[in-house]
């Protein structure tokens, strides 16, 4: 009887061992998952600003969206792994390297994406602010 007392225990502090474990690593998952989005979110949205600057500082100093101008963007889209899709206040779209990728023959997207709409691409914007 002594015995098999001591095994039940034993058997119970296994258990809860292991149910501790678990959980102790479940819990740390789901933290490391949410503050590696939230880092990945940040990177994004800082990557996103320095584009929208970027291109703030070009438009100035090209006197506006100029031929030129708009030629080389799917380049620095290109470069940068990302879509660009600029309109303008009045709703005229200037350029969606979306779409320029498509009529190069391009499939995918510059991530690897497979089977997305140019209109599913689209992850997030930012406005192009100009002093003029």
């Amino acid at each position: 009887m002594n015995r098999s007392l001591t095994l039940r225990f034993g058997l119970y502090f296994v258990a809860v061992a292991v149910c501790s474990i678990l959980l102790a690593a479940l819990v740390s998952n789901y933290f490391v998952n949410r503050q590696f989005d939230e880092y990945i979110t940040a990177n994004e949205e800082a990557r996103n600003a320095q584009i929208s600057n970027a291109l703030a500082q070009a438009y100035v100093t090209a006197g506006g969206w100029t031929p030129q101008l708009v030629h080389s963007i799917p380049r620095w889209a290109t470069m940068l792994g990302v879509r660009l899709r600029i309109v303008t206040r009045d709703g005229l779209e200037v350029i969606d390297t979306g779409s320029t990728r498509s009529m190069l023959g391009e499939q995918t997207a510059p991530n690897g994406g497979g089977n997305e709409t140019a209109d599913d691409a689209i992850q997030s914007s930012m406005p192009i602010v100009t002093s003029s």
